[in-house]
């Protein structure tokens, strides 16, 4: 075959390769827990933060009423797919939960608040920089209701996807602060959480080198979503790097108060696939006497359950006796635990 003519073959043959094209890969989507959006929902009222954190969330919207809409099936229930989101999701807790179940965040939101109050006064009493660690934070806004000051210095610690997103919609509602610092952490590895707990304390030293120090450690909303040796490990790490005298507030579920494979509330996290877990007896012995690490102690100060919190909060507010909301077995089966390093 003469040389022209193998050109013009090989050219023939080239046409009829199919011509590749680069494939293009979906952006991979991040999403924070279920869990953190459902709250923060369940809080506007009283944390109005945390929507509009969430608001600035593309497709959050999208994605969470798909899952209120497949459990409203689950639960048979015909009104739910005629409602806005907000009015879906107020109707589902207010069904599955309890119809307190505002009254209820809004009292441990109070509890909090009120332990950090009267910490805060005595630090600045005796001269001391406060540093609250917040493992959790979810879409939690105490970093807004506090106030940005030169002795207070707050540390966030959650999962890296959704603690990602909540500085994204804090800078998109121009409201994050200086004195918070981030430390995405993966709480199914008990080393990660060690390392960024040691990262904290060393960022806090130089941000405070000269100062004395008082620490407060907020584990609200955060024991029921790790089991029980997990919480028994945190409670270890932060005992370990934490001096004496640090506070440790905690809401727990008692396991003797708590059927999670029947109550709908516990279903319904099963569903988001972020289910409950609950204090054995065991543990509960073990943190009332006491963890020991390093040389320190932590023991549990005093205790009180959700729905007596609320039901004080809203006699103190309103002037009347609520003994409903006392007797409200949601209420009943979370504990609040404040603990100190000794």
């Amino acid at each position: 075959m003469s040389s022209p003519q193998k050109k013009q073959v090989e050219l023939s043959e080239a046409a009829k390769k199919p011509e590749l094209k680069a494939v293009s890969k979906k952006p991979q989507i991040i999403r924070p827990s279920s869990t953190a959006l459902m709250v923060a929902m369940a809080r506007e009222q009283i944390d109005p933060w945390g929507v509009r954190m969430i608001q600035t969330i593309p497709g959050y919207e999208a994605a969470f009423e798909k899952k209120l809409q497949a459990f409203s099936i689950q639960i048979n229930d015909p009104l739910m797919p005629y409602m806005s989101l907000k009015d879906k999701h107020q109707r589902l807790l207010s069904r599955i939960a309890s119809p307190y179940y505002n009254t209820f965040y809004a009292g441990r939101i109070w509890a909090v608040d009120t332990e950090v109050t009267a910490w805060r006064a005595q630090n600045k009493a005796q001269g001391k920089k406060s540093v609250i660690f917040l493992p959790g934070a979810g879409f939690d806004a105490k970093a807004q209701r506090y106030p940005q000051s030169d002795d207070l210095l707050i540390v966030e610690f959650d999962m890296p996807h959704t603690q990602q997103i909540k500085r994204q919609a804090l800078q998109a509602i121009q409201t994050e602060k200086k004195n918070v610092l981030y430390y995405p952490v993966d709480y199914t590895n008990p080393e990660d959480g060690k390392r960024q707990f040691q990262n904290a304390m060393e960022a806090v030293q130089k941000r405070f080198p000269q100062d004395d120090l008082a620490f407060f450690v907020s584990l609200e909303g955060l024991s029921y979503y790790l089991t029980p040796e997990a919480n028994q490990t945190l409670f270890t790490e932060l005992l370990t790097i934490l001096p004496p005298g640090t506070k440790i507030f905690t809401d727990w579920i008692q396991g003797t108060n708590w059927d999670a494979s029947t109550h709908p509330y516990a279903q319904f996290l099963t569903f988001l696939e972020e289910p409950l877990k609950t204090m054995p007896e065991d543990f509960e012995k073990q943190i009332t006497a006491g963890l020991k690490a390093e040389g320190k102690i932590i023991r549990e100060q005093s205790r009180i359950n959700r729905a007596e919190v609320a039901a004080d909060r809203l006699e103190q507010t309103i002037g009347r006796t609520c003994p409903w909301i006392k007797a409200d077995p949601f209420g009943q089966i979370v504990q609040f635990s404040v603990f100190e390093i000794i």
